[in-house]
């Protein structure tokens, strides 16, 4: 569906208080609220209030605390200090966040979807839908067993409104696909879906459009639109993509290593240099910085590389390589190489085949048909462990660190296939990623998702990989940090190790590539050099589109 046009200033002074019940109270009311990890300080004496029917939208850098303020909203965490009350729900009465399970806030009209998606893997996606429609009903264990008038009517009910809310999200026709194989932007929308089904009063969004194209973003900022004003539901947005959030939020909160530093509408937190300092690392008078930051993009990259390949030797080479998954066609008989000492990438829309790609040469999936080659042996077919033996390692979407060990821990895994830990390659990571070394001893699951990413990398780098895959490596990062990640991409390539990079932000990955093959529908459409592609109308159409709005 196209985006409708929007204006900031309009957004910022329409009336936000859209329920019947005309209800003044705030959504949330935030005192003091102060939340640790041992010595580690993840908010601090932070106050916030969001009016009822209208988008808040919470920004700052990888680690700022965003998703500790979601999580401490939720029930997930329960902040040492401070004080959260919560009024979900228009005429409901005022509830204690603070100590209150998770399902009960939800009862009470609090819903949410997350940074990294909770789907259920094994369930449909009318099933994952229904799932969340029927914990709002009454019929327990006793009357499904017994197939009891109420529970029938309630079966029905779920049904139908999970067939409604699908409809509402552009996911009609995929009822019994299993969720996971919906593609990354669709796995989004079927979150907010089943977030719907709670029937929530305030719904909170953490990074939905990440690993989205600019046009699905445009289709997200709209569906964000109709949900607020259509279903009179307050939102509380966190995202990175700073032309969503200019558009769609009628105030913003910043925040900053815990702390709030700024509030108010869009055109304040534009031209806010304290924000542009925070959110970019880069001073006010930085004309990039503050272009990025007002949610323009930025003129595309000049130094893309248009030289030869570094080297004719191929490292890899994939001849008419098929996958499907059960009847359906994931790959359809692509080709092409990947040369020694190269950055090669791979484009596309969600559900291209670039993960399917990945994962089929690091050994995750088989492939139905096709040979894949490195340095001269055939890999179709191995399994992922012994590929790593060969020095192919895999930094998979979604980064998958082990949340319950810490940062160290998760580092010396990835040198399980060496008979020791080697302190120089310890050391060789964490003078790539200095907060690893910084946060070493503290659990990987409450890091940020910047830190994440650095961490899946850095545990990559301690397997001595001379074929490193990289899955989204930007997805979800603040701009400052994606730029960090990629200049590391590049000194990891300088010191001799092939990248084979999948990655969304197109401009930023055809500007560090050798070359690039863009994928459409499980086939390659387009190949060539990072500067030929960046200045082909075809990709600069699709991907590079100058505004959502």
């Amino acid at each position: 569906m196209p985006a409708q046009t929007t204006n900031t200033n309009e957004r910022a002074t329409r009336s936000v208080d859209t329920t019947p019940e005309a209800d003044a109270r705030p959504v949330f009311s935030v005192e003091g609220l102060t939340l640790r990890f041992g010595g580690l300080v993840s908010l601090d004496d932070v106050n916030i209030e969001m009016r009822r029917g209208e988008i808040l939208s919470i920004i700052g850098p990888n680690g700022a605390g965003k998703t500790s303020l979601f999580n401490s909203l939720t029930g997930v965490y329960c902040p040492q200090e401070g004080k959260v009350t919560a009024v979900p729900r228009a005429g409901a009465k005022e509830i204690s966040v603070i100590g209150h399970p998770v399902h009960k806030l939800n009862r009470a009209g609090i819903a949410r979807t997350f940074q990294n998606i909770r789907l259920f893997p094994a369930l449909t996606v009318l099933e994952n839908v229904q799932v969340a429609v029927e914990s709002t009903q009454k019929s327990g264990a006793i009357g499904a067993m017994l197939r009891l008038p109420r529970q029938k009517r309630e079966a029905l009910e779920a049904d139908s409104v999970a067939r409604s809310l699908l409809a509402e999200v552009g996911l009609t026709g995929r009822e019994n696909d299993i969720a996971t194989s919906l593609s990354y932007g669709a796995q989004r929308r079927l979150e907010i879906a089943r977030a719907l089904a709670t029937n929530p009063g305030v719904l909170l969004l953490d990074e939905p459009a990440a690993g989205t194209n600019p046009n699905e973003k445009a289709e997200l900022a709209d569906l964000i639109r109709r949900i607020n004003r259509e279903r009179n539901v307050s939102v509380l947005l966190i995202e990175h993509d700073m032309q969503m959030v200019m558009s769609i939020a009628d105030r913003i909160v910043v925040l900053n290593f815990g702390k709030k530093i700024a509030e108010g509408k869009p055109t304040e937190i534009q031209n806010n240099p304290e924000v542009i300092a925070a959110y970019l690392g880069a001073a006010s008078s930085d004309d990039d910085a503050l272009e990025e930051v007002t949610g323009k993009i930025a003129a595309h990259v000049e130094h893309a590389t248009d030289t030869d390949t570094p080297t004719s030797v191929r490292a890899l080479e994939v001849v008419d390589l098929d996958v499907r998954y059960g009847a359906i066609p994931a790959l359809k008989s692509i080709s092409f190489h990947v040369n020694e000492g190269e950055i090669v990438a791979f484009l596309g829309a969600n559900g291209a085949g670039k993960t399917t790609t990945q994962q089929t040469i690091s050994g995750l999936l088989r492939p139905t048909a096709g040979t894949i080659t490195y340095r001269g042996k055939q890999i179709s077919g191995r399994p992922a462990h012994e590929l790593i033996g060969e020095g192919i390692c895999h930094v998979p979407e979604g980064r998958h660190v082990f949340p319950r060990m810490s940062v160290l821990e998760n580092l010396q895994m990835g040198a399980y296939r060496f008979s020791h830990v080697s302190s120089a390659d310890m050391d060789h990571v964490f003078d790539r990623f200095p907060r690893l070394a910084e946060r070493q001893h503290q659990l990987a699951g409450t890091l940020s998702g910047g830190e994440q990413q650095m961490l899946a990398m850095g545990r990559a780098l301690m397997g001595r990989p001379e074929l490193l895959l990289l899955d989204e490596p930007s997805m979800g990062l603040a701009p400052l940090v994606v730029q960090d990640i990629f200049s590391i991409i590049e000194q990891i390539n300088a010191d001799g190790v092939t990248v084979l990079l999948v990655e969304q932000n197109a401009a930023q990955a055809l500007s560090i590539a050798d070359r690039a093959y863009v994928l459409e529908t499980g086939c390659i459409a387009l190949e060539g050099t990072g500067r030929e592609l960046l200045e082909d109308s075809r990709i600069r159409e699709v991907y590079l589109g100058e505004s959502i709005r």
